[in-house]
C-alpha cells in the first residue's frame, strides 16, 4: 500500500516539475537529489535507519529551500548550490554518526566504577 502512496506522490513531483520546466526529460530531476537529501539530513531522518518525524522534514525542507533562496539571491552560481548541499549531508551524517555513538557507549559513571574497581586475583 505504501508503495501506491509514494508512486501517487512521485507523479504528482513529476507532473509539476515537467510544467515548471515546459519540458519532459529523464535528468531533470537529477539536480534535486543533493537538495532532497540535504532537506532529509536536516529534518533529521536517520540516513541507515530511515527513521524520522514528518514535522521534521517538513521542517528540513523550508530549511533547505530557503538556503538556496538565499544562494540565488545573493548572485552566487548555481555549483555553489551544489558544495553547500553536500557540505550539509556530510556534516549530518557525521553528527548522527556521533550521536549514535554516544548512545551507545556507557555513561561515565559506569566507566569510572568499572576503571576503578579492586582488580580480583
Amino acid at each position: 500500500m505504501i508503495h501506491c502512496f509514494a508512486s501517487l506522490f512521485f507523479f504528482v513531483a513529476a507532473a509539476i516539475l515537467m510544467l515548471e520546466t515546459s519540458s519532459g526529460s529523464t535528468y531533470l530531476g537529477t539536480t534535486y537529489l543533493y537538495r532532497v537529501l540535504a532537506a532529509a539530513c536536516i529534518g533529521g531522518m536517520g540516513l541507515e535507519s530511515g527513521e524520522g518525524k514528518v514535522s521534521g522534514m517538513i521542517m528540513g525542507n523550508i530549511a533547505m529551500v530557503l538556503v538556496v533562496f538565499l544562494l540565488i539571491h545573493s548572485g552566487q552560481r548555481s555549483k555553489l548550490e551544489t558544495i553547500v548541499e553536500g557540505i550539509i549531508v556530510v556534516l549530518s551524517l557525521y553528527l548522527q554518526k556521533r550521536r549514535k555513538r554516544t548512545e551507545n557507549s556507557p555513561p561515565k559513571s559506569e566507566i569510572y566504577r568499572i576503571e576503578n574497581a579492586p582488580s580480583e586475583r
